[in-house]
């Protein structure tokens, strides 16, 4: 078994590796966020004309292709992903065993 932190794996794009965006849409004129919907503009490469498509994903299935790819990563290279780490400040270290 092999445990996976799973700091910014929903919100961090499979495909891209960028910041998605919760998926905003208008009921009775008020914006409203879906937390389970995100979105991101990736670039179009099989247009001639360069163009960007938006894409949507569930942020659970969006997560779990994220663990398997820092779960791949780990194994191979035995590092994680720079996008999926924490920032210095955020890392706990267990406290030391007395005695």
């Amino acid at each position: 078994m092999i445990l996976v932190d799973e700091y910014k794996t929903s919100c961090v794009s499979s495909e891209t590796e960028e910041e998605m965006t919760k998926q905003k849409y208008n009921v009775n004129g008020k914006m409203i966020e879906c937390h389970k919907v995100l979105t991101t503009s990736i670039k179009d490469t099989n247009s001639k004309e360069e163009t960007e498509r938006c894409i949507y994903i569930d942020r659970d299935i969006n997560g779990a292709k994220n663990i398997l790819k820092i779960t791949k990563n780990w194994l191979r290279y035995k590092i994680r992903p720079k996008v999926f780490c924490r920032p210095q400040a955020q890392i706990v270290k267990p406290p030391k065993k007395l005695g």
